[in-house]
């Protein structure tokens, strides 16, 4: 026998994709979250990209997100960690040489309103590349519920 699979059995309604629209200069030495005040897509309106710039979970599960942000010039050092409910999660990139991107990636188990962050450390202040295709970014999708 044969399965048949229906598109809209893998439709998944949680997603994002948001970003830093305009200038933006790093504060130096200092844990700070990222202003990402635009939206490439918001599927079912879960970032909030005008006050608190964090993803809030709609459904309990598994989540995957990427954070990116790329300066114009290089700080020497730079970290991109992701929080949970306001609390470090996990801090899988630290840059130590000189760079200009820094890119990570995360799964996370997430109960329903729990929220994402994106936050970064620079060791000196830089200005964020503005460039639509290598801006700030912080993207996230749900792999399963729970």
């Amino acid at each position: 026998s044969s399965i048949s699979y229906s598109t809209a059995s893998f439709s998944n309604p949680y997603k994002f994709s948001a970003y830093r629209s305009g200038a933006y200069t790093t504060v130096a030495s200092t844990w700070t979250k990222m202003p990402l005040n635009a939206e490439y897509f918001d599927t079912n309106s879960n970032f909030d990209s005008t006050v608190n710039y964090r993803y809030t979970a709609p459904v309990s599960g598994f989540y995957m997100f990427t954070a990116f942000y790329n300066t114009a010039s290089s700080p020497t050092r730079g970290i991109c960690a992701f929080y949970k409910n306001g609390t470090e999660f996990q801090r899988p990139t630290d840059i130590t040489a000189t760079m200009g991107g820094i890119n990570s990636t995360t799964v996370m188990q997430l109960t329903a309103t729990d929220y994402v962050e994106m936050y970064y450390w620079t060791q000196v202040a830089v200005a964020l590349d503005v460039n639509p295709s290598t801006r700030a970014t912080f993207s996230g999708f749900l792999i399963c519920q729970t």
